[in-house]
């Protein structure tokens, strides 16, 4: 018989206890078709466990004949046991097992040899098992409720996991150990929150989380390291009014959806999006773009059923361009020299003082009081080679900031005003 679990070796003749890491692996009973280990007056052969794992595929025995020198089993019901050899002195630590399976397989090690004679001969022959043994599983798709493995898990070697119409409220935990994970579609659930935890998930480069109830992005999973993984996102029917201020540094992302949400805006550091080349956000509440946005470089662009202002010249807002406050002159000195800063460092409202300051539109330097707030028309054909607006438009409203008189004068030469 077979066991997929997972396990850990212990090595109980060192000083100090030691132990390997928990990995995937198939345990198997049988035989072992090596002439020598038959026992004389027709007794019979020799028991081993197998322990195949994905980095050896061949396995390692452990003689089970005379050989046992304790099995815990308590925890059999959660799928865990502890098996104890005497040669070599290891402990193989077994959980996350199928306790129906894993109770058969105690209930053999456990019974004598002797006087179940036919009960291990009807064993396979270890090769013909080694044979069978399953390769990692590196992809599962589950689109039921009633198949969703509560019990079981999902294989830690997954790399590419697909969970829809399962009515998730929230990202399994389990999903989050899932080290080697680089596709992830959770579609069509209906999960609130993201977890903090996510940034686990180490080498994920592609997100699906359409048609949620996701009403805000953590500004603290737009950092390393899916800041360097991540090169796909699905936003898609969700709840959200906003993106972080810091979404800008997913600087890796090639293709971002937020269709049919309820953005009323853009960050001013959606500029920093590099590598975008396919970006869609329609029906939402989109205003007007930050100016900033012409810096991109978009293969398609849709936006189609937002409700632009139809801007047709510049128009000033707000100018209070004038002298600087001390504390807008400190505020630019941190911004500039990149320092961080968080309430364990600042007064929290110095913090959403720095998080609330806007960026020039021609020096790209930070400002906060001393700005000029405007309005301009863009058009959209001058960053992406296919657009989609409602009403077959090319251009819309972009909104930006000029964070002194010379920026001023240096942007209307620029026709960026």
């Amino acid at each position: 018989m077979r066991l997929c679990c997972e396990v850990r070796v212990a090595y109980l003749q060192l000083m100090s206890e030691s132990a390997s890491k928990t990995v995937r692996a198939t345990l198997a009973v049988g035989r072992k078709t090596n002439a020598k280990s038959k026992l004389v007056n027709d007794k019979v052969s020799e028991i081993f466990l197998t322990v195949t794992t994905a980095k050896d595929i061949t396995g390692r025995k452990y003689l089970v004949t005379g050989n046992l020198q304790q099995i815990f089993a308590k925890f059999w019901s959660q799928g865990k046991a502890t098996i104890q050899f005497k040669d070599p002195a290891h402990q193989l630590c077994i959980s996350k097992a199928d306790p129906g399976e894993l109770r058969k397989l105690l209930c053999i090690l456990r019974l004598n040899p002797i006087e179940k004679k036919d009960t291990f001969e009807a064993l396979p022959i270890l090769d013909d098992v080694a044979q069978h043994v399953d390769p990692p599983k590196t992809r599962m798709t589950v689109n039921k409720q009633k198949n969703y493995p509560l019990r079981n898990g999902f294989p830690i070697s997954l790399e590419t996991l697909n969970v829809h119409n399962c009515s998730l409220t929230r990202i399994d935990a389990r999903m989050l150990d899932l080290r080697n994970l680089k596709f992830l579609d959770l579609a069509r659930n209906r999960i609130k929150v993201l977890p903090l935890s996510m940034k686990n998930l180490t080498g994920l480069a592609s997100l699906n989380l359409a048609s949620n109830e996701i009403v805000e992005f953590p500004h603290s999973l737009c950092g390393v390291p899916l800041s360097k993984s991540l090169s796909s996102i699905d936003l898609s029917d969700n709840r959200m009014e906003k993106l972080p201020y810091y979404f800008g540094r997913l600087s890796n992302l090639v293709v971002l959806k937020l269709d049919r949400n309820k953005l009323r805006g853009l960050p001013q550091t959606f500029c920093q999006l590099s590598g975008l080349r396919q970006f869609s956000a329609v029906n939402n509440q989109l205003p007007c773009l930050p100016s900033n946005s012409q810096r991109l470089k978009l293969d398609s662009l849709d936006l189609s059923g937002n409700p632009f202002v139809d801007e047709k010249s510049v128009r000033t807002i707000r100018n209070s361009l004038g002298v600087q406050t001390m504390k807008e002159i400190c505020a630019r000195a941190v911004k500039k020299s990149g320092l961080a800063y968080s309430p364990e460092v600042l007064p929290r409202e110095l913090c959403a003082y720095l998080d609330l300051m806007k960026v020039c539109s021609v020096c790209e330097a930070s400002c906060a009081e001393s700005l000029l707030h405007f309005v301009a028309p863009f058009n959209l054909g001058q960053i992406s080679r296919t657009v989609v607006l409602s009403g077959g438009k090319r251009s819309v409203p972009v909104e930006g900031y000029v964070c002194s008189l010379e920026c001023f004068g240096r942007g209307q030469a620029n026709l960026l005003l």
